[in-house]
């Protein structure tokens, strides 16, 4: 788990952790922005979780490639359970780091 306030470098930290992956590398994310944001880091190929499945089912997704999602708790159950038998089915790996904005707010909050 990655945690920092907003623009602290999680982004950039993940993208880092990519660019050492020997093979394709896709990012992902919920929204439009944060997928800019990874391209943005360095991730060169990203797309909203949406757009990614619907990649993967027009099998636009190499088997062997690393996926990783910013902003990983956001995802859906059921897109993360896509995501999870697409990578157990093709031999690709899904990294899903919980990167989330930190404050002394939302620590207050947490159990």
């Amino acid at each position: 788990m990655i945690t920092g306030p907003a623009g602290t470098g999680k982004t950039r930290v993940l993208a880092a952790i990519a660019g050492t992956w020997d093979g394709p590398v896709v990012g992902t994310a919920t929204s439009q922005n944060a997928t800019n944001e990874l391209r943005q880091a360095g991730i060169q190929v990203a797309a909203n979780t949406t757009r990614l499945l619907g990649a993967i089912q027009r099998g636009l997704i190499p088997p062997g490639s690393l996926i990783v999602a910013d902003e990983g708790s956001m995802i859906s159950i059921t897109h993360l359970a896509a995501l999870t038998e697409y990578a157990a089915a093709t031999a690709a790996s899904w990294s899903s780091p919980e990167i989330r904005n930190s404050s002394p707010r939302s620590k207050a909050a947490a159990p």
